[in-house]
């Protein structure tokens, strides 16, 4: 039924079943207009569901290569035992590193997470998008949920639709998690208006990426070769937006852009650098120290020869989770004076390509050029052996690379 042999290279699976139905009624959302669904319709769902399971373990079997899958459905599909099997499958796979889900968190997670867990299911690899409905739910209820969530070792990322109405129940819920949870903020379609100053403030103070939301995001079909979105009716798509692919693998996007996030997210964006490389969980992974130029990545060719202001704010955003240093060529002082008002934000770094090496109160330690100690790299291996960090789990953004890459040393 689902001939998935015509894709290759394949990064990100969605997959959205014939299940349209919804156990809320939020009047928001255009998922609680769809009736609940039959026992025959679910019995079909899951029949469809089984069927991509094995298409797919197969595909990823013969192909061998590294990916992730996301149900995306029409409603809740978590509250159904069938989703939760056909996820542990999922995740038993060698090749599949992440298995998850968008859901409301509606359902018994102590009875859902055994079925996963008894299934063979691997919780690390399990991602869940779990969305807040403060018709249905308090801020308590939900945050209680998602420590159950925690529990058992599962990942998650929190949120909800960015109804002005909402923002004091939305904010209840930010304080009652952890910081370290991605809080995400949807753009409200419905609203009819555009968000007003202070409620952009609200919503990115909650979401420091609500502007992504907000932005228009050109669409290019180059930039989603690897992904595919498969329907329960067998039909494929690049994303859940565009028009299915024809027979032969070959239809141009036709779209101007792409107006979601599930869309977008997969446009490589730098902002979204941190959710790589599956970011449709919304679920970023900070390292422990980010190393950054100023020349090409602090300060670019579209900002002249200073650090603008929304580039501070990314930065001070950034550092409330990873330490920042400079990786520079410029000597400490210049480096400082160009960096302006940003260089506050920076716990040291590496000047003159490594001859002087800076860390917020230690003593500088200064490599002659002619040392064999002296280079950016040998620096950054400095600064991380004298703080105790993972050179495994750092970034560094260097202007003769990608603004989004990763450096593993």
């Amino acid at each position: 039924m689902y001939n998935l042999e015509l894709y290759n290279n394949i990064r990100q699976w969605y997959y959205r079943g014939s299940l349209k139905s919804c156990n809320y009624s939020c009047s928001y959302c255009p998922f609680s207009k769809y009736k609940r669904c039959s026992a025959a319709e679910l019995k079909k769902d899951e029949e469809n569901l089984t069927n991509f399971v094995s298409a797919l373990l197969k595909k990823t079997a013969a192909d061998m290569k590294k990916c992730a899958v996301q149900i995306v459905p029409y409603g809740e599909a978590l509250i159904h035992k069938y989703y939760w099997i056909a996820l542990a499958c999922l995740s038993k796979s060698p090749f599949i590193e992440a298995v998850g889900a968008q859901t409301n968190l509606s359902f018994d997670i102590d009875e859902m997470a055994d079925i996963y867990i008894n299934n063979g299911g691997i919780a690390r690899k399990l991602k869940l998008w779990c969305s807040f409905h403060p018709q249905i739910v308090t801020a308590e209820q939900f945050a209680l949920q998602c420590r159950k969530l925690s529990g058992y070792g599962i990942e998650y990322c929190a949120g909800a639709a960015g109804v002005p109405l909402n923002i004091g129940y939305i904010r209840q819920l930010r304080k009652k998690l952890p910081g370290s949870i991605y809080f995400f903020i949807n753009k409200l379609d419905g609203l009819k208006r555009n968000y007003t100053a202070d409620e952009k403030k609200a919503f990115i103070e909650i979401d420091e990426y609500f502007e992504l939301e907000l932005r228009h995001h050109k669409a290019n079909i180059n930039r989603c070769t690897d992904i595919l979105f498969v329907e329960a009716d067998s039909s494929i798509r690049r994303c859940n937006i565009c028009k299915p692919l024809a027979a032969d693998n070959n239809r141009p996007c036709i779209r101007k852009e792409c107006s979601c996030y599930l869309s977008y997210c997969n446009q490589s964006l730098p902002e979204l650098f941190f959710f790589n490389p599956y970011p449709s969980f919304r679920i970023p992974h900070y390292p422990e120290a980010v190393f950054l130029d100023i020349d090409g990545i602090i300060i670019n060719r579209n900002s002249g020869n200073t650090v603008t202001d929304k580039t501070v704010q990314w930065l001070k955003r950034l550092s409330a989770h990873s330490r920042l240093y400079f990786i520079t060529s410029l000597p400490y002082s210049h480096a400082m004076k160009k960096a302006g008002k940003a260089g506050k934000l920076f716990s040291g770094g590496v000047f003159a390509n490594g001859e002087m090496c800076k860390i917020q109160n230690k003593p500088d330690k200064v490599f002659p050029l002619t040392s064999v100690l002296a280079g950016k790299k040998e620096g950054i291996d400095y600064i991380c052996s004298q703080m105790g960090y993972n050179t495994g789990e750092i970034a560094v953004f260097g202007n003769s690379a990608q603004a989004a890459e990763y450096i593993i040393y």
